[in-house]
C-alpha cells in the first residue's frame, strides 16, 4: 500500500510540473518576442501611452487623470500595464494629446475617442469648456456624410486632425489659437467638437498627404511637396513673425517628403534627403552645436557623429520629432538622436558618453548614433534586458512613434525596439527599471512589471496542486491507519 501511494504521489507531482514548465516558457521573450506580445505601433505623451499589438489590438498604459486610458475608470489611478485590457481592436492609426486623450480609427473606418475633452478634442456633443467633459471609454465620433474613409489621426494639445483617403483635412477641438484653421474667431471660448472640413482651396486645392500637429499649430504636406501651417506662431512655427493663424498658410518650403511635429518643434525631410528643423530649441532640438539663434530659420541638420563624436556621412531615410528630443534614421538603419537625453530619452546614458557633444545638461547638442545590444530573456529581470557587452547589428526600418521622454522604432524583421523613460513600465521592457539603451520592447510583464497588480506566479499554480494532492495523501494515510487499527482490534478482540 505503501509503495502504490508513493508511486502516485510522484506521479502526480511529474505531472504538474510537466504541465507548468511549457506554460512559463510560453511567457518568454528571448531574442524575439513572441507573437502574442509584439508590438506593432506605439503613441504616447509622457504621462501615458497607448500601444497597438500585431494583432491591431488597442492597450494602454500610464496616468489616468482624464481616464485617456480608456477603461471606464474616472480617476487618476496609475496603472502600468498594457497587456491585461484590450482597449480597443482592428486600429490602424492613433495619436495621442497633450492634455491627455486618445483619437484612433479602425479598419472599418470607424473614428474613435477619448480621455479630456474639456475642448471637444475627443469629439461628441460638447458645447461649453468644462473640465468635466471627459470620456473614459472610447467613443465613436460621427464623420460628416458623405466623408471618405479615414487614413490617419493626428493630435495637439486641445484639438484633433483626421486625414482621409481623398486628401481632405478635418478639425475639432479648441481654436484658442487658430489651430482648427477653419477661419473662425482665435479665442479660447471658441471650439467645435464635430469633425469640421477644412477648406480645399485653403490648402492650395490639391490633396493632402500628410498630417501632424504641435500642441497648437497643425501641419499639412501636400503631394507636390508643399506644406501649410496654421494655429500658433509661438517660436517661429509659422516661419513668419504671425503671432497665430486661423487659416492655413504656405510656408517657404518645397520638396519636402515627411513632416513630423511634437510640442513646440518641427522637423521636414525633403526629397534630396535635406533634414530641416524649426520651432523650439530649448534642449537643443535643432541638433546643431553652438547655434547662431540669431540665424534664419528652418535650419539645416547636416552634420552626424558616431558615439564618440567622430564625424560620419549618412544618407537620410526618416525622421521624428519627439518635442524634446528628435531623431533621424539612416539608409543603413542607423538612429541618430539629439536633444534631451537625461533619462535615457536618447537611448544612450549621457553621464557615461564619451561623445563631445553629450553635454552637462544632460542634451545631446548634435546627432549621435545609437548602440544596439543584444537581447536578452525579459524573465531574467535585468535592469536593461539586453547583454551591454555584445554590441548587435540591427537595421531599423522605420520609426514607430515618440513622446519624446520614450520613442519606438521597427527594425527589418519587424521587431519593436523601445528606449527612454521608463516610469510605470511604459518602455516596455518588460522591467520597470530606468532603459539608457534600445530594448525589445514586448506586452509581458515581469514579477516587477506591475507593483499595482496580482503578480504572475507560474509556481503558484503546481504549489496549489501539490498541497491539495498532499491533504489528500494524508488523509489516506489516516484512513489506511485507521482501518488497520480497526482491524487489528477486532482481531484482537476475535
Amino acid at each position: 500500500m505503501a509503495k502504490r501511494l508513493l508511486t502516485f504521489i510522484i506521479f502526480m507531482c511529474v505531472a504538474l510540473c510537466a504541465a507548468a514548465v511549457p506554460a512559463y516558457y510560453r511567457a518568454g521573450a528571448f531574442g524575439v518576442v513572441s507573437d502574442n506580445y509584439e508590438i506593432a505601433d506605439y503613441a504616447g505623451e509622457a504621462g501615458f501611452s497607448v500601444y497597438v499589438g500585431a494583432d491591431g489590438c488597442l492597450y494602454t498604459a500610464g496616468s489616468n487623470g482624464s481616464g485617456e486610458l480608456g477603461r471606464g475608470l474616472d480617476n487618476s489611478v496609475v496603472k502600468a500595464e498594457p497587456l491585461t485590457v484590450k482597449v480597443l481592436t482592428d486600429v490602424i492609426a492613433v495619436d495621442t494629446g497633450k492634455t491627455g486623450f486618445v483619437i484612433a480609427t479602425t479598419k472599418d473606418g470607424t473614428l474613435y475617442a477619448w480621455g479630456s475633452n474639456e475642448f471637444g478634442q475627443a469629439g461628441g456633443d460638447v458645447t461649453a469648456i468644462s473640465t468635466g467633459n471627459k470620456v473614459t471609454s472610447p467613443q465613436k465620433v460621427d464623420m460628416p456624410d458623405g466623408a471618405a474613409a479615414i487614413s490617419d489621426v493626428q493630435a495637439g494639445a486641445r484639438h484633433s486632425l483626421v486625414l482621409t483617403d481623398d486628401g481632405k483635412i478635418y478639425a475639432f477641438g479648441s481654436n484658442n489659437l487658430g489651430q482648427l484653421g477653419l477661419g473662425l474667431e482665435a479665442d479660447r471660448r471658441t471650439l467645435t467638437s464635430r469633425p469640421t472640413l477644412i477648406d480645399p482651396s485653403a490648402l492650395g486645392g490639391g490633396a493632402i498627404a500628410q498630417i501632424a500637429c504641435c500642441e497648437y499649430t497643425s501641419f499639412a504636406l501636400t503631394g507636390s511637396g508643399e506644406v501649410y501651417a496654421w494655429g500658433d506662431g509661438m517660436d517661429g512655427l509659422l516661419l513668419n513673425d504671425e503671432e497665430y493663424s486661423t487659416v492655413p498658410v504656405r510656408l517657404p518650403l518645397t520638396g519636402v517628403t515627411k513632416i513630423s511635429a511634437q510640442s513646440t518643434t518641427v522637423m521636414a525631410l525633403t526629397a534630396d534627403g535635406r533634414v530641416l528643423v524649426w520651432g523650439n530649441n530649448g534642449f537643443g532640438q535643432y541638433g546643431i552645436p553652438d547655434l547662431d539663434e540669431n540665424g534664419q530659420a528652418p535650419y539645416e541638420i547636416s552634420s552626424f557623429y558616431t558615439e564618440t563624436g567622430e564625424p560620419v556621412d549618412i544618407t537620410v531615410k526618416d525622421i521624428i520629432c519627439g518635442g524634446v528630443s528628435s531623431f533621424v534614421l539612416s539608409a543603413d538603419g542607423d538612429v541618430y538622436g539629439f536633444g534631451k537625453a537625461g533619462a535615457g530619452e536618447l537611448g544612450f546614458n549621457p553621464r557615461t558618453a564619451t561623445s563631445p557633444f553629450v553635454v552637462s545638461q544632460n542634451t545631446a547638442t548634435a546627432p549621435t548614433r545609437l548602440t544596439f545590444y543584444t537581447p536578452l530573456s525579459v524573465e531574467d529581470g535585468q535592469t536593461a534586458p539586453v547583454d551591454m557587452a555584445t554590441p548587435v547589428s540591427v537595421n531599423i526600418d522605420k520609426f514607430a512613434g515618440s513622446a519624446g521622454v520614450r520613442t519606438f522604432a521597427l527594425d527589418d524583421e519587424g521587431q519593436m525596439w523601445a528606449w527612454g523613460d521608463n516610469a510605470n513600465g511604459m518602455v516596455c521592457s518588460g522591467s520597470i527599471d530606468s532603459v539608457y539603451t534600445p530594448v525589445r520592447a514586448t506586452l509581458y510583464r515581469t514579477d516587477n512589471y506591475d507593483k499595482e497588480i496580482k503578480e504572475k506566479d507560474y509556481t503558484r499554480q503546481p504549489i496549489i496542486g501539490l498541497s491539495i494532492i498532499g491533504a489528500f495523501a494524508v488523509l489516506f494515510i489516516v484512513w489506511a491507519e485507521i482501518k488497520r487499527a480497526s482491524v487489528r482490534r477486532l482481531e484482537k478482540n476475535a
